[in-house]
């Protein structure tokens, strides 16, 4: 999972060039980031986790679905409708799974630098 920290200051960033309310939801439905109170999009958020669509509108709002690594992570929910606030979302979604493994993979490799220095110190 990437940090809350870095999903808001990347929302809000793409909320000031594209000018859609944005919210970043787990599958459980919980928010994780926002650029506006979205809460009314909890439940709709968890119905569409669970469905087989990988985008949808639903009650006035775009649902997108974040894959890491092939596994659900987080829902996008784009405030608006029609064909503008649909490719904004659809780029947003799109650019999370490009941007986001660099950090998980800096991570990764951090995480196993540590662990083998610990492993050769105490060997």
């Amino acid at each position: 999972m990437i940090s809350n920290q870095i999903l808001q200051n990347t929302i809000e960033g793409l909320k000031g060039i594209a000018r859609v309310e944005l919210c970043v939801m787990d599958v459980d439905g919980k928010e994780v980031a926002a650029t506006m109170d979205m809460g009314n999009c909890s439940k709709p958020a968890v119905e569409f986790a669970a469905s087989p669509a990988d985008s949808q509108e639903i009650q006035g709002y775009q649902y997108f679905k974040i894959y890491d690594e092939q596994q659900l992570e987080y829902i996008l929910v784009a405030g608006g409708t029609g064909e503008d606030v649909y490719t904004i979302g659809k780029m947003v979604a799109f650019r999370s799974r490009i941007c986001w493994w660099p950090i998980r993979r800096d991570l990764i490799r951090t995480t196993l630098s540590r662990t083998s220095f610990w492993i050769i110190c105490f060997w």
